[in-house]
C-alpha cells in the first residue's frame, strides 16, 4: 500500500512537470513571437528612417573644425535623431523620369568632346545638367561662349563641381564651404547663375559637404549609388538624387574611363527607375574621346556619339521624360 501511495505521489510529481514545462512552452513561444513581431516592425521602421534620412542640420550648431586638410569626424546622427519628427516622407511613385549630369565641365581639355556631348542634346532639345568646375573655367572661350548661348533655353542647368575637383571627405568644414562659395561665385561671374546643384568630385561627400552644401544654399546634389548611405536623400532643404547608371566604366581604380554600349547604360537606368522610381546617368567627356598612346586625345570618338544618340532613342521610344536633375523632385 506504501509502494502503491508512493508511486502516485510521483506520478502525479512527474505530471506536474509535464504541465509546467508545457506552459513554459507556450509562453516562450509567445514571448520569440512578441520579439520576433517587434523587432520586424522596428526594422522596418528603421528601414523607413533610412530611406528617408533627414539632413536638417542647424549650422549654427556645428562646432567648427581644426582649420586643417584633415577630417575630423562629426556624426550628425544625433541631429538626425533629433530632428526625425521633421522628415519628410514621399510616397514611393515613380517619374518614369531620367536626369543626364556631364561632370568635369573645364577649359582647354577635351574641348570638341564636351562641346559635342552638349550638342548631342541641344539639337533634340533635350535638358543636360553639366558639372563646372570653378578654378578651370573662363579662360577658354570656345567652352565659355558656347555654354553662354545655351542657358537662355534653360535646357542646360550648371551645377557646381568643385573648386579643383578636390576629394571633398579630405578636407574640413570651412574648406569645403570655401571650395563650394568660390566655384559659386566664379558661375555667377561669368554665366549670371547662381547654382543650386551640386555634384561631388569622384561622387564623395561627408557629413561636413552636407553642411558646407546647405551653408550655400544648395538644394539639390547628385553623388554615386555607391557612395550614397541610402538610396534616395531628401528632405525640406537639400535632395540628393545619385546616379546609378553611366555611360563609361573604369576597368579599375585609377585606370582611364571607356564608353560602354547603351544596352548597358539603359539595363542599370531601368534598374534604377524601378527601385528608386527616377534614374541619374553620369557622363564624362573622357569616354567621348579617342585614347591614344594610353592618354584622352582632343579626338571625338564618334562612335560612342552615335551609341549615346541611340541611347537617347531607346529612352524616348519608351516614353521615359528626360529632365533636369533640379526637376527630379517635382516629377515623382
Amino acid at each position: 500500500m506504501k509502494i502503491l501511495f508512493n508511486k502516485l505521489i510521483l506520478s502525479g510529481l512527474i505530471l506536474t512537470i509535464l504541465i509546467f514545462g508545457l506552459a513554459l512552452s507556450i509562453d516562450d513561444f509567445q514571448l520569440n513571437n512578441f520579439f520576433k513581431t517587434q523587432f520586424h516592425e522596428k526594422s522596418i521602421a528603421n528601414a523607413s528612417m533610412k530611406k528617408f534620412v533627414s539632413y536638417n542640420v542647424n549650422l549654427d550648431k556645428i562646432s567648427e573644425p581644426n582649420h586643417s586638410n584633415q577630417f575630423e569626424s562629426k556624426s550628425i546622427s544625433a541631429a538626425l535623431i533629433q530632428n526625425s519628427e521633421k522628415v519628410i516622407t514621399i510616397n514611393n511613385t515613380n517619374c518614369n523620369c531620367v536626369a543626364f549630369r556631364l561632370d568635369d565641365i573645364q577649359d582647354h581639355w577635351l574641348t570638341d568632346s564636351q562641346i559635342e556631348i552638349m550638342e548631342v542634346f541641344n539639337e533634340r532639345e533635350l535638358p543636360l545638367t553639366i558639372g563646372i568646375i570653378g578654378n578651370r573655367i573662363g579662360d577658354d572661350e570656345i567652352i565659355v561662349s558656347y555654354i553662354q548661348q545655351r542657358i537662355p533655353s534653360e535646357l542646360l542647368e550648371i551645377a557646381n563641381h568643385g573648386w579643383n575637383h578636390e576629394h571633398f571627405k579630405e578636407y574640413n568644414l570651412t574648406t569645403q564651404k570655401s571650395f563650394i562659395k568660390y566655384t559659386t561665385e566664379k558661375i555667377q561671374k561669368i554665366f549670371q547663375i547662381t547654382p543650386t546643384v551640386f555634384i561631388p568630385p569622384y561622387n564623395e561627400f561627408n557629413d561636413d559637404t552636407i553642411s558646407a552644401m546647405n551653408y550655400n544654399n544648395i538644394t539639390y546634389f547628385s553623388s554615386s549609388i555607391s557612395q550614397s548611405k541610402y538610396p534616395y536623400h531628401v528632405n525640406s532643404y537639400l535632395h540628393n538624387f545619385p546616379a546609378a547608371a553611366s555611360t563609361g566604366k573604369q576597368t579599375y581604380k585609377g585606370s582611364l574611363i571607356e564608353g560602354v554600349t547603351h544596352d548597358i547604360t539603359i539595363y542599370d537606368l531601368h534598374k534604377s527607375i524601378s527601385e528608386l522610381g527616377f534614374a541619374v546617368v553620369m557622363l564624362h567627356p573622357q569616354e567621348f574621346s579617342i585614347i591614344e598612346n594610353g592618354k584622352y586625345s582632343e579626338h571625338v570618338n564618334w562612335k560612342q556619339i552615335m551609341d549615346l544618340e541611340l541611347l537617347l532613342d531607346q529612352i524616348q521610344s519608351e516614353g521615359i521624360e528626360i529632365v533636369l536633375i533640379s526637376d527630379i523632385d517635382s516629377k515623382l
